[in-house]
C-alpha cells in the first residue's frame, strides 16, 4: 500500500506478458530496475512511475485520468512499441528516445515534458487535444513533429535535434523564474520579430527572450521551425 509502491526485484525485469496497474496512487513498481517491455503494461489507475531505463518493443495502454511518467534512466522506444491512449505521459529525469509509434499524442490528455528529455526520431502530429508542456525539460529529436494545440514553455526550457517543429496555435513562453530562457540548441537560428534583429545562436548557450517578443526559429540551410509565441513574464 501507501502512494509509493516499490517491488524491487533484480537488476533487470523483463516483461513478455501482460503487467496491469490497478491501484490508485503513484507507484514505482520497479525501483531503479532496468524495465523492457515487450508485452503489454495497462496503466488503469493512478501513476505507473518507471525510474530506470529500458527498451522496449512492446505497448503501453495509459487509461483516462492516468499517467505513465518515465522518472530516471534512458529508455528506447523501439519498432514495434507504442503508447497509446487517453491519459497523460510524463517525461521527467529521463531521456526518453522515441523510435517508432507515439499514439497517446493523437488521443492524450497531456504531453508533458519536465525535467527530462523527450527525443522524437519519427515524424508526428500532436492532436489540437492533447497539449505539450514543456517545464524546464527539452524537446528534441530527428523527426518532424506539429503541435496541433497548444505548446507552453515554462521556466528553462530546450529545444534540439534537427527535426522541423511547428506549432499551428499560438504558444505561450512564460518564464517565470529568475534569468527564465529558452535554450536553442545545435544550430539554430533565432529572430525576435519585436527586435527586427537575425541573430545565429551558438551551440549549448542560452539565448534570454524579451516580453512581447514573437519568435520564428530556424535553420541556415532552410530547415525551419514556426513557432508562433505570445510571452509572459511576472
Amino acid at each position: 500500500g501507501g502512494s509509493d509502491t516499490k517491488v524491487l526485484l533484480h537488476s533487470t525485469l523483463n516483461n513478455a506478458g501482460t503487467l496491469n496497474q490497478t491501484a490508485a496512487g503513484t507507484h514505482n513498481s520497479f525501483g531503479n530496475l532496468t524495465f523492457n517491455n515487450t508485452g503489454t503494461v495497462n496503466v488503469d489507475a493512478g501513476t505507473l512511475r518507471i525510474d530506470g531505463g529500458g527498451t522496449d518493443t512492446g505497448l503501453y495502454a495509459v487509461d483516462a485520468g492516468t499517467t505513465l511518467q518515465f522518472n530516471g534512466g534512458t529508455r528506447n522506444l523501439n519498432a514495434g512499441s507504442n503508447i497509446t491512449g487517453l491519459g497523460t505521459l510524463d517525461v521527467s529525469l529521463s531521456t526518453v528516445n522515441v523510435n517508432n509509434l507515439l499514439g497517446i499524442t493523437a488521443t492524450g490528455a497531456a504531453l508533458n515534458i519536465s525535467g527530462g528529455t523527450l527525443n522524437l526520431n519519427s515524424a508526428l502530429t500532436v492532436a489540437a487535444t492533447t497539449p505539450v508542456n514543456l517545464s524546464g525539460g527539452t524537446l528534441g529529436g530527428t523527426g518532424n513533429v506539429i503541435v496541433a494545440g497548444a505548446f507552453n514553455a515554462t521556466g528553462t526550457s530546450s529545444l534540439a535535434g534537427t527535426g522541423i517543429l511547428t506549432t499551428q496555435r499560438t504558444s505561450t513562453v512564460s518564464m517565470a523564474v529568475a534569468n527564465g530562457a529558452l535554450n536553442l540548441n545545435g544550430t539554430t537560428w533565432i529572430r525576435h520579430t519585436g527586435s527586427g534583429r537575425l541573430s545565429p545562436v551558438p551551440p549549448n548557450t542560452v539565448q534570454p527572450l524579451e516580453s512581447r517578443d514573437i519568435i520564428v526559429l530556424g535553420h541556415p540551410r532552410g530547415r525551419h521551425v514556426s513557432l508562433r509565441v505570445v510571452l509572459s513574464h511576472p
